[in-house]
């Protein structure tokens, strides 16, 4: 198993594009918008619910929750603020993990920097 993984892992390859258009922000929004309001000093649980009514308008509204107007999200609650915009979209809502361990991109490398080492592979 270690063979193949390795044989695979050293020819595999990504098309970026097409993988970036078939990614739906979707529930990645909603986590990090929840995080957001947490951020702003809203109680994890009341953030859950906000962040449920606002999927529920843009079920109403036919659209993501990134395309919903600052308005919008003022009527569900009055935390939102235009910064809200750097947490939505995919490539934002990844970059916000930035704990140790996450999945956001800094700290994938970080991880991959430090595997390279400890087996002795040159970047």
């Amino acid at each position: 198993m270690l063979e193949v993984c390795t044989e695979f892992a050293q020819n595999i390859s990504f098309n970026s594009k097409r993988i970036q258009r078939s990614l739906p922000a979707g529930y990645l929004d909603a986590t990090t918008l929840a995080d957001y309001l947490v951020k702003k000093g809203v109680p994890f649980r009341t953030s859950h619910e906000i962040v449920g009514r606002s999927v529920q308008l843009c079920v109403t509204k036919n659209c993501q929750l990134a395309e919903l107007q600052l308005d919008d999200l003022k009527a569900v609650h009055p935390a939102f603020e235009a910064d809200v915009y750097e947490y939505l979209g995919v490539e934002n809502a990844v970059n916000k993990f930035i704990s140790y361990g996450s999945t956001g991109s800094n700290q994938v490398k970080k991880q991959l920097e430090d595997w390279r080492n400890q087996l002795g592979i040159s970047s």
